[in-house]
């Protein structure tokens, strides 16, 4: 399935935070979004999951609109992200964390 972002912009208070992003990324492939402190790639990331709604642009997964589509209809659909972060309990091991990942994710 695809994600893509068509003329994506967010402007928050009058300051222009993300402008005009276009991207296309299929199921597999892999894409660095690297800049400076304050070019905006949170805030992108913010869009792409559903935190925050674009002031212009479309979101689309697959054939699906998802522009204004929330966090958690998103997850649902299979697009979620993950946070720098790398473990949810550092007393647990790798496996003991996944494990939790992967109940959260089939409601166990």
């Amino acid at each position: 399935m695809r994600l893509t972002l068509d003329h994506v912009s967010f402007t928050i208070g009058g300051a222009l935070l993300t402008n005009d992003v276009s991207l296309s990324v299929g199921r597999g492939d892999r894409l660095a979004l690297i800049g400076p402190n304050g070019a905006g790639k949170t805030t992108l990331m913010n869009l792409v999951a559903g935190v925050l709604r674009p002031t212009d642009g479309r979101i689309a997964l697959g054939d699906s609109d998802i522009t204004q589509w929330n966090v958690q209809r998103r997850a649902r659909a299979g697009l979620s992200r993950t946070f720098q972060i790398t473990n949810l309990l550092p007393s647990r091991t790798v496996a003991e964390n996944l494990a939790l990942a992967v109940g959260a994710r089939d409601r166990h």
